[in-house]
């Protein structure tokens, strides 16, 4: 997903990544980096898949491959 989509999807839900940055005790820029993709952080990545609803595998999928049905 876009970075913009990202950040307006946490908007929609009343967050923000620094909501984000706290609730996951990293600095606002490492939330950045990775709403950008100019970072990693699974922690980070999953804060924001649950708060937006939207799975990690959608928001970054040159990231996080979709896992298949066995």
């Amino acid at each position: 997903m876009n970075p913009h989509d990202i950040s307006a999807a946490l908007r929609k839900k009343g967050s923000s990544q620094r909501a984000i940055a706290k609730a996951c005790e990293v600095s606002t820029s490492t939330v950045s980096h990775v709403v950008h993709g100019r970072g990693k952080s699974r922690k980070v990545a999953e804060a924001i898949s649950q708060v937006t609803g939207i799975p990690v595998q959608r928001l970054w999928p040159a990231s996080y491959e979709m896992k298949k049905a066995a």
